[in-house]
């Protein structure tokens, strides 16, 4: 299995973004807040994808995964 398989794509680019853009002394909730807004432009642009083609396909499902856990931590106060 790749990194990305064990570990989910989006948090693995999540973790290149934050170390490449945020800065190295952002407040926490500066880095809550990125960290949501990025999630949430993969969300837009997972169902935009996904409405234009109208299918699911196997690698769609795990990032839909991912994109799920993610919103039910948002919503548990985790994320």
């Amino acid at each position: 299995m790749s990194a990305a398989g064990q570990k989910g794509i989006l948090k693995l680019l999540w973790e290149t973004y934050y170390v490449d853009v945020m800065p190295a002394d952002a407040p926490p909730v500066q880095v809550q807040e990125c960290r949501r807004a990025f999630y949430g432009g993969a969300q837009a642009l997972f169902m935009v994808l996904g409405a234009e083609r109208g299918d699911v396909e196997e690698s769609d499902a795990a990032l839909g995964k991912e994109l799920e856990d993610f919103a039910k931590a948002v919503l548990a106060g985790k994320a």
